[in-house]
């Protein structure tokens, strides 16, 4: 395996669950040989399905939503897929470090990950885990624990913006 990556792993809750590679790009030296450089790269998963979104609803920063039997299985078969995708593509069978944040969701998708990960990928050590408060899903406000279905239709204008990703225009009580 190549000794010039670095790799990371990073669940979140914002749409993250993240891997980071280090790939090499050419410089010289001074004989004009190249060189590999590092460079990394951040492969973001999201957590699996939670109670609220099977039921449509918006949890935001919450930490009360927890993981359903189909998300505790995309998070196993994600584990596996992913870090056979990166094993092969990256020419690594390591992970460098691993971010999470500090939601349940996202931690128990990191260890229901971790379960179904290839036998010969290497993991850094729970303990290692980097939980990174500033990983946390932004907090909704008036829109916590409401159906999608009644924001669409009680706040056209504000969903139809926080649809399009635009912060001006999604304001909330």
């Amino acid at each position: 395996m190549n000794s010039y990556y670095s790799y990371y792993f990073i669940p979140t809750v914002l749409a993250l669950l993240n891997v980071a590679s280090m790939r090499p790009s050419c410089q010289t030296n001074a004989l004009s040989t190249p060189m590999p450089t590092p460079t990394t790269t951040f492969y973001i998963l999201r957590h699996g399905e939670t109670d609220t979104n099977a039921a449509g609803i918006i949890s935001g920063s919450s930490d009360k939503p927890y993981l359903t039997p189909a998300g505790k299985s995309q998070a196993e078969m994600v584990g596996y897929m992913a870090l056979a995708q990166i094993m092969e593509e990256a020419q690594t069978d390591r992970i460098d470090r691993i971010y999470v944040s500090p939601l349940t969701r996202a931690r128990d998708t990191l260890a229901f990950f971790r379960t179904n990960a290839p036998p010969d990928m290497k993991l850094p050590p729970v303990k290692e885990d980097v939980v990174l408060d500033d990983m946390r899903e932004i907090d909704f406000y008036s829109w916590t624990y409401q159906k999608k279905d009644d924001l669409k239709q009680k706040h056209p204008e504000e969903w139809a913006a926080f649809k399009r990703g635009d912060p001006d225009g999604v304001v909330v009580d």
